[in-house]
């Protein structure tokens, strides 16, 4: 994507919605909902995902506390997503929202700052015999309590300053297998992101303009006695992306006044400086300072940039979308004048970026009891102009599909499914080495998926890998 016929820097991230998603019909087993307390914080985690629980529990951190009845991992007959936010204004009270209702979820989005973190799983819409109702509370010191015993909901009201806020889903008091159901499709849309954005110092010579999908910004020095410098800030705060959407890719590229040296901006942060840089990634921040003196006195600060979202069909982004793949191009309009040049951003960040995409692996002949899939990451036709997937360093595969796969080691027969020396089984929610699978010190894509299943009475029309990758 080359556009304003200049140079692109592209990043990707963490694009896969629904991290539990079944992708075909069968039958879909519930799973413990498992409450956890962090002591030092009085927070509880409530969650499905047994790699979590591992992960937070293994150096004394976090408690189990038992459970709060049985979810869905995936889509089934009658239930809704759980939804999970998280908030931790003032690092003394952290808390943990679970809602099924998506309004109240992008509504404590824009009021209070939480972060929706994923779904947590899937509750039944209404009572049906084997649930029952997942309870919730709120104290302003200890955040929010979730329970399915009537005895500890009437204690935690009496004895501990709660306030019972109703029912948020129904839950199983016990197993439970139901039909699964197909997840929303997602598309992936451009945005200039001016909705998700918090201009730094803006006074009224710095702007933001949208075309398309891509956003001019424009900072003025504003010139006293010093110069001008602050961070832009997109997707943070009251300011995030609404339940159903993540950042997928961004777009940024910077200008610079022709005819100065980079050097003779003094470097951000020094007497007479100038230039803007990606600042941080979490949240996505611009940094920039333009100078009163010296080479670059009073030179304005543009640069322009463009966010891809995944977002499941129907999500209201409150701003215009477009293509992703950016057929604007060269015919929008410049943003900067024509004194200034597009810039590479330089070399990518010392550390690499840590994504995950969910890839889709189809059917191919069954054999004997077995069903192969095949699939490639990253897909073919998709385009990154960032770090080409030759120096992508694959480092997990995971399962989040509701039922056990086995992949392959490369090289593999298909006849060899679940045989302990072709490959490894992951049960749901479980994951493996890259690198380890493919008996290399590290993995780089593009790479072959293959993974099978053990057939039943239906087949699945794909199935879903998670791959965990830097670049």
């Amino acid at each position: 994507m080359n556009t304003f016929a200049r140079v692109t820097t592209a990043f990707v991230f963490a694009s896969a919605l629904m991290p539990y998603g079944v992708l075909a019909q069968g039958q879909v087993d519930a799973v413990q909902f498992q409450r956890l307390l962090q002591p030092t914080s009085n927070m509880r985690l409530y969650t499905i995902d047994q790699t979590e629980i591992s992960r937070i529990t293994a150096n004394g951190d976090w408690q189990r506390e038992g459970t709060e009845g049985w979810l869905f991992p995936s889509p089934v007959v009658g239930t809704t997503p759980l939804y999970r936010l998280y908030l931790n204004k003032d690092g003394k009270h952290p808390d943990h929202l679970y809602t099924a209702n998506r309004d109240e979820g992008n509504q404590v989005i824009k009021t209070w700052g939480f972060a929706y973190e994923r779904i947590a799983g899937y509750v039944a819409t209404t009572q049906t015999p084997g649930t029952t109702p997942l309870l919730r509370f709120y104290n302003p010191q200890a955040g929010h309590f979730y329970t399915v015993n009537a005895e500890e909901a009437a204690s935690a009201v009496a004895k501990y300053g709660y306030v019972a806020e109703g029912q948020v889903g129904y839950v199983w008091i016990g197993p439970a297998t139901l039909a699964s159901v197909m997840p929303p499709p997602i598309a992936y849309r451009r945005i200039a992101g001016v909705k998700y954005l918090d201009l730094d110092r803006q006074d009224t010579k710095d702007s933001v303009a949208a075309d398309r999908g891509y956003a001019c910004v424009v900072h003025n020095p504003g010139c006293g006695w010093v110069g001008n410098a602050g961070a832009d800030k997109f997707f943070a705060g009251v300011k995030q992306l609404p339940i159903g959407a993540r950042l997928s890719t961004f777009e940024y590229t910077p200008y610079w006044p022709k005819g100065l040296k980079r050097e003779d901006a003094g470097g951000l942060g020094k007497s007479g400086s100038y230039g803007q840089r990606i600042a941080d990634y979490s949240p996505m921040s611009i940094g920039w300072e333009n100078a009163c003196q010296g080479k670059y006195a009073g030179k304005n600060v543009y640069y322009t940039i463009s966010f891809i979202v995944a977002m499941e069909v129907g999500t209201d982004l409150g701003e215009d979308t477009f293509d992703s793949r950016g057929t604007a191009g060269s015919n929008l309009p410049p943003c900067a004048p024509s004194d200034y040049a597009s810039v590479d951003v330089g070399p990518p960040p010392p550390t690499c970026m840590p994504s995950e995409y969910q890839a889709t692996l189809v059917p191919q002949i069954p054999w004997e009891g077995y069903i192969p899939y095949t699939g490639v990451f990253p897909p073919p036709g998709v385009v990154y102009t960032g770090r080409p997937a030759e120096e992508w360093e694959v480092e997990k595969f995971s399962n989040p599909n509701a039922f056990p796969i086995f992949m392959f080691k490369p090289g593999m027969a298909a006849t060899k499914c679940f045989a302990q020396d072709a490959g490894v089984t992951l049960q749901t929610w479980g994951s493996t080495s890259a690198p380890e699978l493919y008996d290399v010190k590290t993995l780089h894509g593009p790479i072959a998926l293959m993974a099978c299943i053990a057939s039943g009475t239906l087949v699945p029309n794909a199935i879903a890998v998670n791959v965990s990758y830097c670049h």
